[in-house]
């Protein structure tokens, strides 16, 4: 996509595993990239990638609302 010349993009799932941040960390020098988290998990490796690698990630944080479907735990 970022290929294509889209430069805002957003990724509705988990990005999880050393290769997977580097690679967004890298397409997040071309363009403005947004992910989800639903775990503490997920936040550490982000917050690690972003470190490590000097960008910016933009991160929604999926809300458990009733459905027992996936989230963390809201208020």
């Amino acid at each position: 996509m970022v290929d294509a010349g889209l430069d805002d993009i957003l990724i509705p799932y988990n990005i999880i595993g050393k290769t997977k941040l580097d690679r967004l960390s890298a397409l997040s020098r071309r363009a403005k990239m947004t992910v989800a988290a639903d775990s503490s998990i997920t936040i550490r490796g982000l917050a690690d990638a972003v470190a490590r690698h000097s960008v910016e990630i933009r991160v929604i944080v999926e809300c458990h609302t009733g459905g027992n479907r996936c989230g963390v735990q809201s208020p």
